[in-house]
C-alpha cells in the first residue's frame, strides 16, 4: 500500500493534518508551523488543490494555471487572516494604552 491511498482516505475523513510530521508543529521561529499557520481555511485550500492533483487520469487533474491560481488563493487566505489578527492586536494595544494612561 502506497502513500496515495492513505492521503485520499485522510482527505476524505478530514484528518489530513494528522499526517504532518510532528517536528513541524514544534515552536521554532525559523519554521512555519501548523500551530502558527497555515490557518484552517488556507490549509483546506492547499489540501483541496493537492487532492485534485491526485486524480487517476490526467484529464481529471487541474491545469498548472488552475493549480497556481488556487495556491495563490490559499496564500491570500493565510495572509489576510494574519493581517487581520495583527491589525486587531494593534487596535487592542492602542485601546489599552489610551485607557491606562
Amino acid at each position: 500500500m502506497g502513500l496515495l491511498p492513505i492521503v485520499r482516505q485522510r482527505f476524505n475523513e478530514r484528518t489530513l493534518k494528522e499526517l504532518v510530521d510532528p517536528k513541524i508543529t514544534e515552536d521554532d521561529e525559523h519554521v512555519l508551523t501548523i500551530k502558527r499557520g497555515p490557518n484552517q481555511d488556507s490549509f483546506d485550500a492547499f489540501s483541496n488543490i493537492g487532492y485534485q492533483c491526485l486524480a487517476d487520469s490526467q484529464a481529471k487533474r487541474p491545469t498548472m494555471e488552475i493549480v497556481i491560481k488556487e495556491l495563490e488563493n490559499a496564500l491570500k487566505l493565510q495572509v489576510s487572516v494574519s493581517f487581520f489578527i495583527a491589525k486587531f492586536t494593534l487596535i487592542i494595544h492602542l485601546f489599552i494604552l489610551h485607557f491606562t494612561c
